[in-house]
């Protein structure tokens, strides 16, 4: 189930229960610079410069720039259509500011878009909001992009070509929104972003979802998960059925 609204100041994303809510808060096709991920080491099943897959849901958030796995920064490079990483799909990767272009690419249809015209990100496909060229469908390794869009993000059909991307030299930029790492021209590095962005969360019936109030860190709510869980009756903490916290954090906001 997808649920969506939009808006024009700044995006949230949230994946929670099987239901992919997207808070769409930015306005559409503002530029053709974006943060571009690649692979920066070949694998098995990843070839070095390919592009990544983003975004991809990863700790029940969409991410939109490489997270860290076993300490090296990684991306999938294919995803299912909601934004899960495919297995095997995972290789080391690297993001740079870019800035994008077409490459002329024809259409099943006849229709030819040219070289050089400007990309427009960012924009809407398929219920996902994407920053940076797309890869999804994409017959290359290199992405997509479309060259117009409307107020909602949508583009023309056919109005898409290739990617051709160029570093511009700068540093990418993030910002937090909703415990995940967008870009954003007056953010922060990704990987000072991810060390301080990220929601909070509590245990409830066995699955952790968000509380951003009394909850904490992914990690903490599923070793509590299997552990029992407290809430606070009349300034004491007795064990819950159902929603909960650990015993320590009890202890501290129950008094």
């Amino acid at each position: 189930m997808i649920i969506m609204w939009i808006c024009k100041t700044k995006p949230t994303s949230l994946f929670v229960f099987g239901a992919l809510v997207l808070g769409l808060c930015f306005e559409f096709g503002t530029g053709a610079m974006c943060d571009l991920c690649t692979v920066s080491e070949a694998t098995a099943n990843a070839t070095l410069g390919e592009l990544c897959s983003i975004p991809f849901l990863y700790n029940f958030t969409l991410q939109y720039g490489c997270v860290t796995l076993h300490g090296v920064p990684s991306c999938p490079v294919a995803t299912e259509t909601y934004g899960a990483p495919k297995e095997g799909s995972w290789a080391p990767c690297t993001c740079t500011n870019s800035e994008c272009i077409t490459k002329e690419t024809s259409h099943s249809g006849g229709k030819t878009i040219p070289a050089g015209i400007q990309c427009v990100f960012p924009f809407r496909f398929q219920h996902l909001i994407y920053y940076s060229c797309a890869k999804a469908y994409s017959h290359g390794q290199q992405g997509w992009c479309p060259t117009e869009t409307d107020e909602n993000g949508d583009f023309p059909f056919g109005q898409w070509a290739d990617c051709n991307c160029e570093p511009t030299g700068t540093d990418s930029k993030y910002v937090c929104s909703n415990g995940a790492c967008v870009p954003g021209e007056s953010g922060v590095s990704l990987s000072t972003c991810q060390e301080n962005c990220g929601s909070k969360y509590t245990c409830s019936n066995s699955k952790c979802v968000v509380n951003n109030t009394h909850g904490g860190s992914l990690e903490d709510c599923m070793a509590a998960c299997e552990s029992p869980v407290y809430k606070c009756v009349q300034g004491h903490c007795v064990e819950s059925d159902g929603e909960g916290i650990d015993y320590d954090t009890c202890t501290k906001i129950c008094s």
